[in-house]
């Protein structure tokens, strides 16, 4: 099973972010930019991979009690952004603040998994939901032409200006009360996502 661990949107941020992917895709016609479907919309912890059942069955046990010693905080959906922040974009998201409690959550979950035998993560966490991922990958832009004739990995200069015009906070704040153990299924049509268990925050 393909695996990972998230926490939702909650509402009203995920209305708000609904509404601002349905104004982006608008200005994205030629379809330069694959976008999230809003129902899938969440912040990533931690991505687990391809994960065995038996090692899937132990995740709950060493999960619960580590996000369960974690206390609830309120997220602040911000700006609009693109990753890499040079060069071409591959990924337009939104921020989410404060960083430093994220941080400390992903690192529980990361003494959790660790006897589990899942290796490290080494990059830092960047908080953030994922909008869209701009299409054209390295083959595509080996050919130099994306979808319906435009530059691989570019931004349509409509869909730019509208990116440029959002005013930052996008979105209201949402409380983070829970974490999901999320089965991701890869598609033509896009991802099927499935929450298999719950883990909520219940520090104090």
């Amino acid at each position: 099973m393909r695996l990972f661990i998230a926490a939702r949107v909650e509402p009203p941020a995920a209305a708000a972010l609904a509404d601002l992917l349905a104004t982006l895709r608008r200005h994205d016609p030629q379809g330069a930019v694959k976008w999230v479907e809003a129902e899938n919309l969440h912040l990533t912890l931690r991505f687990l991979g391809e994960v065995e059942p038996p090692r899937a069955a132990a995740l709950g046990p060493a999960l619960a009690p580590a996000v369960a010693a974690c206390a609830p905080l309120v997220l602040r959906p911000q700006g609009l952004g693109v990753l890499p922040p040079r060069g071409r974009p591959r990924v337009i998201h939104v921020a989410l603040e404060p960083a430093a409690p994220l941080g400390q959550l992903a690192a529980a979950l990361e003494r959790a998994l660790a006897p589990l035998g899942f290796a490290p993560e080494r990059r830092p966490l960047l908080p953030h939901v994922t909008l869209g991922r701009v299409r054209g990958g390295p083959a595509a832009r080996g050919r130099g032409r994306g979808p319906r004739g435009h530059a691989a990995g570019a931004l349509p200069p409509p869909l730019r200006a509208a990116l440029q015009a959002v005013a930052a906070p996008v979105a209201p704040p949402f409380r983070l009360e829970r974490l999901v153990l999320v089965r991701s299924e890869l598609r033509p049509q896009g991802p099927l996502y499935t929450d298999l268990e719950s883990y909520p925050l219940a520090g104090g």
